[in-house]
């Protein structure tokens, strides 16, 4: 009798579409159901991230500043020119397109764009992390706010399909509208190589991506630019801190600031995703895996997440899309030790969909910041790297 069970248990495992399943009920059942209707006596239901006055503040500001002299947003040249035309429609209707460009576009990735990078495809999976993010605190924030993480995010992976295809300069418009539009992509610059590094191929591919980048830095003149420089480097030196921050700088002043002393945190932190990113990048050179592989794309993700030292909670869905990618370019069938990796793995990433209001009782611990959870994820994606490749041949 024990021994059927666990061979259905083990069967269950074995493919992605029931793993992507059970990760995303119990967490539901952890995130939601039990701290709103089980360990509290009424509803336990409060406002999961803390709004603005006002529906799109960070979107209002910065249109009200792309259009003011001297005033200039924490944002590029180029962004300041898009937020100064997209100042022609009045508010609140350019707040109202915008999210529906927003929502339009997540469609795009996880029905389109995605599938047609990954090896496989699941209905199943695709539509459970599409509603996944849909009703996640992290988009919700996004879409209140009025921010753009996610149409940055799905530039991102349009430039890699389009890189694959062979459009190279398409590849290159979408990448840097995307770079253009926040800073943080520059770190996906490592999906783009190709071997032999020193090839024809790749020197001309940077040297169109990074020359075009800069032009654009100087399209509104020196003076722009500097002040944009100055803006990034005074966000870089003081972080907001908060637990909605989950950036490395933000956690360590959190944690230096309300419970100790603790200066070798941040190096300390930095350093343990350093080695993480080092492990994956030497598990795609020795085996021959392409630069774009999954494990590597994923890292990254989770690097553009927690080295800006700005990093709210609204860009936690880029984690989602990440696990997608992951999902659908992993085989439907696994064997059940790899199946709980991966059980892990959408679990981890399904929790950071819940916010930090709900969660008490035996479940206090992930009241606490974000980064702890990404970094589980992080470590989970290493891991597997080195098991799904151990057996592949240098």
């Amino acid at each position: 009798m024990i021994r059927a069970v666990l061979d259905r248990i083990r069967a269950f495992l074995q493919r992605t579409e029931s793993i992507a399943l059970l990760a995303f009920i119990s967490t539901y059942l952890i995130g939601f159901i039990y701290p709103v209707f089980i360990h509290a006596e009424r509803m336990y239901f409060l406002k999961y991230f803390p709004p603005m006055n006002r529906l799109g503040a960070d979107l209002s500001y910065t249109l009200e500043a792309a259009t003011q002299a001297g005033r200039t947003p924490p944002y590029s040249p180029l962004a300041k020119v898009i937020f100064q035309l997209m100042n022609v429609v009045p508010w609140p209707l350019v707040y109202h397109l915008f999210t529906l460009l927003v929502v339009g576009m997540v469609i795009v990735a996880c029905y389109w764009i995605i599938p047609r990078l990954a090896r496989y495809s699941s209905n199943v999976v695709i539509t459970l992390i599409f509603l996944a993010i849909l009703g996640s605190y992290g988009f919700h924030f996004e879409l209140e706010r009025g921010q753009w993480n996610m149409v940055v995010m799905v530039l991102v992976f349009a430039s890699l399909l389009a890189f694959r295809r062979g459009h190279a300069n398409w590849s290159i418009l979408l990448f840097t509208l995307a770079a253009q539009l926040k800073l943080y992509p520059f770190i996906f610059i490592l999906i783009f190589l190709v071997r032999p590094l020193l090839s024809r191929k790749n020197l001309i591919h940077m040297a169109k991506l990074l020359g075009l980048n800069l032009v654009l830095f100087f399209i509104l003149g020196a003076g722009t630019l500097m002040r944009y420089s100055n803006m990034v480097v005074r966000y870089a030196n003081s972080p907001e801190i908060w637990r909605g921050n989950h950036s490395i700088a933000a956690f360590s002043e959190l944690v230096n600031t309300y419970f100790f002393s603790a200066p070798w945190l941040f190096p300390l932190l930095a350093l343990v995703y350093l080695i993480l990113l080092a492990l994956v990048l030497a598990v795609t050179w020795r085996k021959g895996l392409a630069f774009d592989n999954k494990y590597l794309f994923f890292i990254l993700v989770i690097g553009s997440l927690i080295i800006p030292s700005v990093s709210a909670d609204y860009t936690l869905p880029a984690l989602a899309l990440a696990l997608l990618y992951f999902l659908l370019d992993t085989r439907p069938e696994v064997r059940w030790r790899k199946g709980l990796l991966l059980l892990a793995l959408s679990a981890a990433v399904f929790l950071t969909h819940y916010s930090y209001v709900h969660m008490s009782g035996v479940f206090q611990f992930l009241r606490t910041n974000k980064l702890p959870l990404i970094y589980v994820i992080a470590l989970l994606v290493a891991i597997l790297s080195v098991v799904d490749n151990r057996r592949i041949p240098s």
